[in-house]
């Protein structure tokens, strides 16, 4: 494993790390930011903050390095939950579903990226509740939950997504 280049001046790497902190303050307080993925975000900012109070000796990992470790383990966690967890952007498109959603639908993953309900041909009155929903995370910022039925792959199932 090649050495760390140490050469870089003190100011340069304080900088990377305010800039750091910053970029995931501001992830933190977007509206497309899952209020799920707060916990693991905040982590990442500990761990930056500590970095940046013990300044004056080496942080024992790169900046870099944290971040790509609590990557990887949110990633870990996310892939292999049995809960569905799915995001959406402003336009209710989704952006990301999670492997489980193949079990529960009997559909690929791949089919439903890009596309909104509408489009994946769920029934209107599903599809509208999941609209008003996102749209209210998204005006209001705050968590809420319901409740709906829907047809899987195993039989009908009722569900009440958090968000």
């Amino acid at each position: 494993m090649p050495a760390k280049d140490v050469s870089k001046p003190a100011s340069d790497t304080f900088g990377q790390l305010e800039r750091a902190i910053e970029m995931l303050r501001e992830l933190r307080l977007s509206k497309d930011f899952p209020v799920a993925y707060h916990a693991i975000l905040d982590d990442c900012m500990g761990e930056l903050d500590s970095a940046r109070s013990g300044f004056g000796a080496p942080p024992s990992q790169d900046v870099a390095d944290v971040l790509l470790q609590r990557e990887q383990e949110f990633r870990a966690l996310v892939e292999n939950a049995s809960d569905m967890i799915v995001r959406f952007d402003r336009d209710h498109r989704y952006l990301y579903v999670n492997p489980i959603i193949e079990e529960v639908t009997g559909a690929p993953a791949e089919l439903f990226l890009g596309k909104t309900n509408y489009e994946l041909g769920v029934p209107s009155d599903l599809s509208d509740l999941w609209q008003r929903e996102l749209d209210r995370v998204v005006e209001t910022g705050k968590q809420g939950q319901f409740r709906f039925d829907g047809h899987t792959a195993e039989g009908e199932r009722y569900y009440r997504p958090r968000y």
